[in-house]
């Protein structure tokens, strides 16, 4: 067996700096803040008040849809009357 010759050193290029990388990158992030919290717990009452209210706006928007029409829209052209002069 041939003895192992060991590994060429890389010689660096004029232009390649010799810092180590993850040296500096590594205090980087050690020094993240923790995460945070998206939202703080609210209190029962705001958590019921916020329910009340969205169960009645959508009892009430419901209760007006009703009424809704879609040809109320359509109005023939010659049924309308001119603007009259104001005295």
């Amino acid at each position: 067996m041939k003895p192992r010759s060991p590994s060429p050193q890389k010689t660096p290029l004029p232009h390649e700096e010799k810092i180590n990388v993850r040296e500096v990158h590594q205090a980087i992030v050690r020094e993240l803040p923790e995460p945070k919290e998206l939202y703080k717990n609210i209190p029962w009452y705001l958590r019921h008040f916020y329910a009340i209210l969205i169960i009645w706006l959508v009892i009430y928007l419901i209760s007006l849809a009703g009424r809704y029409d879609w040809s109320s829209f359509d109005t023939p052209m010659d049924s309308l009357e001119a603007p009259k002069d104001i005295q």
